[in-house]
Order: C-alpha cells, then structure tokens, then sequence
C-alpha cells in the first residue's frame, strides 16, 4: 500500500513538472519578425515610431534616453476589456543605423458587477454596489503580420519625415 502511494505522488510530481517545463519552453520563444533596422538615426525612428503609434490610437511614453517607448491601446466591448501593450527598443547600430526591436503582449480582463444588500427580515434592500475585475487571458503576440503591418506604417513615417 505504502509503494503505491509513493508511486502515486511521484507520478504527479512529474506530470506538475512537466507542466511548468512547457511554460519555461515558451517564456525564451523567440517572436518572429519583431525587429527591423531603419537606415535613420535614432531620434528620427524614435520619433516615427511616436507618430505611428499614436495614428493607431496608442498611448505612448518613453524614458529620457529616448532608446524606449512604450505604448498601450485599450478596447472595451462590453464587460470585457482588451489591452495591448508595445515595448519598443531603439537600438544604435551606429553609422546612422537604428535597430527596432517590439515586443508585444495583449491581455483580456472582464468586469462583473455587484450589489450590496442588506437584510430587514426577510426583504433585501440595496445598499450599494461594486465590481470586480479579472483578468481572463494575457500573451505575446507572436503574429509575424502584426508587425509586418506596424513597420510598413512606420517606414512610411519615414519617408514622408522631411528631416530624413
């Protein structure tokens, strides 16, 4: 009875280890097509990027360096709430050369709502309400033609910027 018990649990010690192992596999995936480099400084792509960003609708920041911009979009329909977050890293190969390199993550979260009641004998009387957010789903976007599309836009940006 006892080597059973032993043989059950480390049956499921390796089944929960090879769960994580495929979520370690994935978390140094590579994400196809998500760099591109431009022949333009690093200001002038930093800047196109900016634009395009914006023109997608995305709120956007970048650190004092100018090397980093992030931008999130959010799209609600309903209860439910899209997010899209971009990291986009501009990379000085020098000789005027800017390296692109995007990451993107998108995360789904729905909201519910509810109502406080309190109690007079047997009749409930709303008191109050609140909601609750959960979030649902959360992964890289992996899509080559998600980026293809972005860097086309921003070399477009590009080449209409007369600074370039």
């Amino acid at each position: 009875m006892k080597k059973r018990w032993l043989a059950l649990l480390a049956t499921m010690m390796v089944l929960a280890l090879n769960a994580c192992s495929s979520t370690r596999e994935q978390t140094f995936r590579d994400v196809p097509g998500n760099s591109i480099v431009f022949p333009q400084k690093v200001e002038t792509v930093r800047s196109a990027v900016i634009v395009t960003l914006a023109q997608k609708g995305f709120q956007t920041e970048s650190n004092s360096n100018g090397n980093f911009v992030k931008a999130k979009k959010y799209a609600k329909d309903g209860k439910t709430t899209c997010v899209t977050t971009l990291d986009c890293y501009l990379i000085d190969l020098g000789n005027d050369t800017t390296k692109l390199q995007v990451t993107a993550v998108e995360e789904t979260s729905k909201t519910s709502g509810h109502v406080k009641y309190f109690w007079l004998l047997f009749i409930p009387i709303p008191i109050g309400s609140y909601d609750t957010t959960a979030v649902t789903g959360a992964e890289t976007i992996y899509d080559k033609k998600f980026y293809s599309e972005l860097f086309s836009t921003i070399q477009k940006n590009l080449s209409s910027d007369p600074k370039t």
